[in-house]
């Protein structure tokens, strides 16, 4: 069995994200499910640790909002115009390496066309979407969740990432991974908006 890569925008799909790992958890176990490079070590780049991350999981889930091709910094600039936004690296990683990604429409929202997306981007437009609503997320995510299982139980085996997290050992000189856990590189967060469903 695979690994699922869950990305999306705290402001705008966290109230989808937090339900939809659980549910994922719930059906493919916890240490399956990844949503956040947390805890990085001190002078790591992240813009790696993203990369390492995406290329252990062999799905990445892309949670897309109403405003998930128009959001702004604090500066004003568009998002998906930053090239160290993490959404952009996510995403960006995961269709370079050939990674299947599954856009997924929330809460009404389109999907955007190629000529709003970034050049890193715009294989997303090609991707067939599924749609999640909160009002009917227990019967949108059922085919998404089956569709997810089949990916992940035909996916070959991957290295896990190299750990990044300030508590592990620095591997030894030479070694490109440790055994380490995929939770402990990425821990999946709760929901917290209680049990799934």
């Amino acid at each position: 069995m695979g690994r699922v890569f869950v990305s999306y925008r705290r402001r705008e799909t966290q109230h989808i994200a937090g339900r939809l790992s659980d549910w994922l958890e719930n059906r493919l176990g916890q240490t399956k499910v990844f949503m956040d490079v947390e805890s990085l070590e001190p002078g790591v780049d992240f813009g790696e640790a993203i990369a390492a991350a995406v290329a252990s999981c062999d799905v990445l889930i892309v949670l897309i909002g109403k405003a998930w091709t128009t959001m702004t910094d604090n500066v004003g600039r568009r998002r998906l115009d930053a090239p160290d936004d993490f959404i952009v690296l996510e995403v960006s990683a995961a269709l370079q390496r050939g990674i299947r990604v599954v856009p997924v429409l929330v809460d009404g929202a389109s999907m955007p066309h190629r000529d709003e997306l970034p050049a890193s981007l715009q294989g997303l437009a090609r991707r067939h979407a599924v749609r999640i609503d909160h009002e009917t997320f227990r019967g949108d995510v059922d085919p998404l969740l089956d569709t997810v299982e089949r990916i992940l139980a035909a996916a070959p085996l991957r290295e896990q990432p190299i750990s990044l997290m300030r508590d592990e050992p620095t591997p030894p000189p030479g070694s490109l991974f440790t055994p380490t856990p995929p939770t402990r590189y990425l821990p999946s967060r709760r929901s917290r908006f209680g049990p799934a469903g």
